[in-house]
């Protein structure tokens, strides 16, 4: 079948077939595959507006649809590649020069926040869809399911042979770390760590204690998100760090805090990849047993846990 309307968005050209009833044209004035909607009069020969007034009017196409409708009639996999590759490429480069960027994988690091990044230019520019006919609105969500798949089909499988034994489990039951504190204690320590910036202020109490073994299991399980930054990157990059001694001064035994798996499946780092090997470096031994180390927010998490031992 035609896909007429998606090729008409390609050539920028104004029309009034829109399925919608619109009379205008898709224009992308910066050549960066985001487009906008400028109305056109009836006889669609002119603009209704100036090239500025056009210019600020709001963005309905972006991100990877954009890309794909600007290059519509190029192989499919094609596209989904080189999308993939040119925003891979941009996070590297505006990355790079992070002050601690040697200590980072980017490419990795952009790939386990891609789609959730990618995931509001999708909704932003499903707004196209009531230009198009059934067909082409389909034949796009289609090749957007097959982009996501692409990207899902990158990201590291964890197998149930590395995973430790609590959690090879066939149901996939949310996992706990137990610590020695009352139900209360627990609350206060939850409520410190949101007033301080570092849980994410979504983060249900009851899901917290949970996730600590303080209390049974809640409506919701969803992953603690760690949202603490290194003060050095302006919010950029996560602090996993302040994290892991988190643990370590809620008297978490070793093992737990070097169980990566089980840290993973609990917590979520928002811009940042999952626990890895590299993350351990510097605070274990050559045996690899954890030594004292503090984080840059040690004073803060001190009086969070109320733990005066490693003062």
């Amino acid at each position: 079948m035609a896909t007429t309307l998606i090729r008409i968005i390609q050539g920028q050209d104004p029309s009034k077939r829109w399925v919608n009833g619109a009379a205008g044209g898709f224009r992308d004035f910066d050549n960066n595959c985001s487009y906008r909607f400028c109305e056109a009069d009836d006889d669609v020969n002119a603009y209704l507006l100036t090239i500025q007034e056009q210019r600020n009017l709001p963005i309905l196409v972006t991100g990877f649809i954009g890309y794909l409708i600007k290059h519509w009639g190029k192989d499919i996999q094609v596209i989904v590649e080189d999308y993939y590759t040119d925003r891979q490429n941009k996070y590297v480069n505006a990355h790079k020069n992070d002050t601690d960027s040697d200590t980072r994988d980017l490419k990795s690091e952009f790939l386990s926040e891609h789609l959730q990044t990618e995931e509001p230019y999708f909704m932003q520019s499903a707004a196209v869809y009531e230009y198009l006919t059934d067909y082409e609105a389909n034949l796009i969500k289609e090749y957007v399911a097959r982009y996501k798949r692409y990207v899902g089909g990158k990201l590291p499988v964890v197998t149930r042979e590395e995973l430790p034994k609590e959690l090879q489990t066939d149901n996939a039951k949310a996992k706990q770390i137990k610590i020695d504190k009352l139900e209360k204690e627990g609350a206060l320590i939850f409520r410190a760590l949101i007033a301080q910036g570092f849980l994410d202020t979504e983060t249900p109490c009851n899901n917290f204690l949970y996730r600590f073994g303080l209390i049974d299991k809640p409506d919701t399980e969803d992953r603690l998100r760690w949202i603490k930054t290194n003060s050095t990157t302006q919010g950029r990059t996560p602090n996993k760090r302040s994290l892991l001694e988190f643990l370590v001064l809620l008297g978490v035994d070793e093992n737990t805090v070097k169980n990566k798996p089980l840290i993973n499946s609990i917590f979520e780092i928002p811009r940042g990849n999952k626990f890895s090997s590299n993350n351990y470096t510097d605070i274990t031994d050559i045996n690899g047993n954890l030594i004292h180390f503090e984080s840059e927010y040690h004073d803060e998490l001190i009086k969070i846990t109320g733990n005066r031992k490693r003062k």
